[in-house]
């Protein structure tokens, strides 16, 4: 409910279609349309990055390697940093990701 978000939640809905139509590519892997949003938080649950510019029909490690937190990181912007991501990311020096069977 919109009433339980607390600032500065942002609410989302469903984006209206172009001109030509081009919708298809904002619905997702489950057939809901969707708009890809990643964010970073620090161990104190503060966000510190966020990418918001992708449909929902992109992979998230292709959302990754787009943004701008993946060039700062390789180029050692935030020194000694670390993320945690899912099994759909690759292992970097600086992204843990699940051990794989």
């Amino acid at each position: 409910r919109s009433s339980d978000l607390e600032p500065p939640a942002t609410r989302c809905t469903r984006p209206s279609p172009p001109e030509n139509g081009f919708l298809r590519v904002y619905v997702n892997r489950h057939g809901r349309h969707s708009i890809n949003a990643q964010f970073v938080c620090n161990a104190d649950c503060i966000i510190t990055a966020a990418t918001i510019t992708m449909p929902g029909s992109c992979h998230d490690a292709h959302v990754f390697d787009l943004s701008t937190l993946r060039m700062a990181l390789e180029e050692g912007d935030y020194g000694a940093a670390w993320l945690i991501g899912d099994r759909g990311y690759p292992l970097r020096l600086y992204l843990m990701t699940p051990f794989r069977n």
